[in-house]
């Protein structure tokens, strides 16, 4: 079928007279100097603290806490205790003290709103579940988003159906998620399908000696590359959700229901065929570098896994037998179940959450994901590097015995143009986003396009009073980045476009010009159907940014 891409034919109109627009397309040269600024990076590591018992240690102070990045100490800059208690009030100021009087021990501060504001996404993917699983899973999440989240909390709904689906928007915890569950428990799982595949090389394995060796490694082989393929394309779609969440201000945590995340998909079958065929097979099929490098971005974006496994309890041995089609040795089910483990437990314990493994019932474990939410301690230091795109250890030491502490465990520094495409996916998958240069979109009427699809004119209306232009060669030019990138109703994204936009006017007209519009217009490449498209403005010399979107409906 057709698919969207950004072409970016563009045009420039300046509405006022005297100006001299360069080609979109010329970049300034690395050389330029329009301005110097200096950005405060601040790196927050969310701390869950437990005793033995498994309760909340809730009465430490700053003094208690180490912090290291790559094994050196860093000082505490921010340091927030939030206790699940309503926020005091910050008291009044008081009067002044004289030189003798003691000065009082300062408290924590209180923390903003918006840093310690939490946007919760559960995320279903139906594309590892069964329905009997998923089903069981949703039935003991109602309680659990309806009384262990506060009304401030936002929650979002989210399922995988080979392509991300929004369910329900981010929207105040108080909101009913009722009617949105009822309807992802109506949905079909791929679990099913995944299950008979399954049932099917297993049987042809063990049940059909018939079946020459080398014709049973193919079909193995082939299992194994289509199990790869789908778990990678899964990984994928966390990671474009990830970078979205970016854009948004506070905590982000994730709940991931699955039956499975396998590092090596399908790599029982391959034990299996060594056993029963006696041969080496290719066993190189490995998914752990892509889990790290989603870790990693959580990681640089504040965002916590918490993983639940919808498969629940281990069935029985005998009814593992019935599973398989076929006796199926103990060590090799330990594998399998062990396997498909791994990627959700290394998901929760890289981003300091909670992985919930072979139970039935969740409530409990539930109930413990409710208290990291509202009981964690916020430790913030300012790293001594900027935007390096390296990745960074970070480890917490709390100076009191007994106790058992989580956090994410690196932190990747994201140079800005990465910072800045987070915040255009947060535009177009949730929305949000400021306007300060009090730019506007206007989406244009589709025109027929090449291989099916269709042109959309955008204008991109850009008030020339609130950008910063700096003097350059008898002229005074203006320097913005314009990023843009587009979704469909189906959940495909286009890959994120950017173009440097040089505004160059006469000194002696800009002031004249400064009541006037600057129009960027681009045309997008799109195939039938709904599109959301999102676009950034960036004025570089000012570091101010305006993040847009719009709809636009293709019809054939």
């Amino acid at each position: 079928m057709p698919t969207s891409r950004l072409v970016l034919l563009a045009s420039l109109a300046l509405l006022a007279r005297g100006a001299s627009p360069l080609p979109a397309q010329t970049p300034p040269s690395p050389t330029d100097s329009f301005s110097e600024r200096v950005d405060v990076n601040v790196v927050d590591v969310d701390v869950y603290v437990v005793d033995k018992a498994g309760n909340p240690v809730l009465d430490l102070k700053k003094d208690d806490f180490q912090l290291f990045e790559d094994g050196k100490a860093v000082p505490v800059v921010n340091f927030y205790a939030i206790s699940g208690k309503p926020a005091r009030e910050t008291p009044p100021a008081a009067a002044p003290h004289s030189a003798e009087a003691p000065q009082p021990a300062p408290e924590s501060p209180v923390p903003s709103t918006e840093s310690q504001q939490l946007h919760l996404v559960v995320y279903v993917d139906n594309w590892s579940l069964t329905p009997f699983h998923r089903n069981r899973v949703l039935r003991q999440l109602r309680s659990f988003l309806a009384e262990k989240l506060g009304p401030e909390d936002q929650v979002m709904l989210v399922t995988y159906d080979r392509a991300l689906h929004i369910r329900h928007p981010f929207a105040s915890a108080a909101k009913s998620l009722e009617t949105d569950l009822a309807a992802i428990e109506k949905m079909s799982g791929n679990g099913v399908r995944l299950a008979s595949e399954r049932r099917q090389i297993f049987q042809l394995l063990q049940e059909e000696p018939q079946v020459p060796c080398e014709a049973k490694e193919r079909q193995v082989t082939a299992y194994v590359e289509s199990r790869y393929n789908e778990t990678a394309v899964r990984l994928n779609a966390l990671r474009a959700l990830i970078s979205s969440l970016a854009g948004l201000p506070g905590r982000k945590a994730l709940l991931y229901v699955s039956d499975a995340l396998a590092l090596q998909p399908g790599d029982e079958a391959i034990q299996l065929l060594q056993e029963v065929c006696a041969i080496k097979a290719d066993r190189t099929r490995d998914l752990s570098g892509a889990l790290r490098r989603l870790t990693s971005d959580a990681n640089a974006r504040r965002v916590t896994f918490y993983t639940l496994e919808a498969a629940g309890s281990p069935p029985l041995p005998s009814s593992s037998v019935e599973r398989a089609g076929a006796a199926m040795a103990s060590s090799l089910e330990f594998f399998e179940r062990s396997n498909h483990q791994d990627g959700l437990f290394n998901l929760a314990s890289e981003t300091g959450g909670r992985a919930i493994l072979q139970a039935n019932d969740v409530r409990a474990s539930l109930a413990r994901v409710a208290e990291d939410l509202k009981s964690y301690y916020s430790l913030g230091y300012t790293p001594g590097h900027q935007g390096d795109g390296r990745v960074h250890s970070i480890q917490v030491k709390v100076n009191r015995p007994g106790v058992t502490v989580r956090h994410r465990q690196t932190y990747r520094d994201q140079p800005p143009g990465e910072r800045q495409e987070d915040r255009l996916m947060a535009a177009l998958l949730h929305g949000t986003g400021e306007n300060p240069l009090g730019a506007t979109l206007e989406m244009g009427v589709p025109a027929p396009g090449a291989k099916k699809t269709f042109l959309v004119p955008v204008k991109v209306k850009i008030p020339l009073e609130q950008l910063v232009f700096l003097p350059e060669a008898g002229f005074s030019t203006a320097h913005v980045a314009i990023l843009v990138v587009a979704r469909d109703d189906e959940g495909r994204t286009t890959p994120v476009r950017r173009v440097m936009v040089p505004i160059r006017l006469p000194q002696t007209k800009l002031d004249g010009a400064r009541g006037q519009l600057y129009v960027y217009e681009l045309k997008i490449e799109l195939a039938k159907g709904g599109h959301t498209v999102a676009v950034g403005i960036e004025d570089t010399a000012a570091a101010s940014t305006s993040m847009l979107n719009g709809r636009v409906e293709v019809k054939g």
